[in-house]
């Protein structure tokens, strides 16, 4: 997966760039820890990848949170509940207030980071 990611950015034309704080760069986009997807997904809009990372965050966040939803969806195991009227950038601003927090969360998978986000700000009433 990550030479197909690599692989992708590199015939799209998409350089690597010298790695700033913020700047995104290829290893990114291979989301293979929660600091990654944190990357993605607070790219700045002058960044050279921004519309690549802007994009792979909301896909990765809303397949994510579309696999919760269908797999506990007749169950009481929800990991986090959605308020009413929540949207895309609600949830991408809960993880990254979260990733900041807690920056020895994102060694772990994208997808344990982002839930454990979602858990700690959204957590079910039982």
């Amino acid at each position: 997966m990550r030479r197909l990611c690599l692989s992708l950015a590199l015939a799209l034309g998409l350089a690597p760039g010298s790695a700033g704080a913020a700047e995104v760069v290829l290893e990114d986009l291979t989301l293979a820890n929660g600091r990654h997807l944190m990357n993605l997904c607070a790219a700045d809009r002058e960044d050279h990848l921004f519309l690549v990372a802007r994009s792979m965050c909301t896909a990765f966040i809303l397949g994510a949170g579309g696999a919760h939803d269908f797999l506990t969806r007749d169950t009481k195991a929800a990991l986090y509940c959605k308020p009413g009227g929540m949207e895309l950038n609600d949830a991408i601003d809960i993880y990254l207030r979260w990733a900041r927090e807690n920056p020895d969360g994102l060694d772990r998978a994208p997808v344990e980071s982002l839930y454990a986000a979602l858990n700690q700000a959204l957590a079910c009433e039982r």
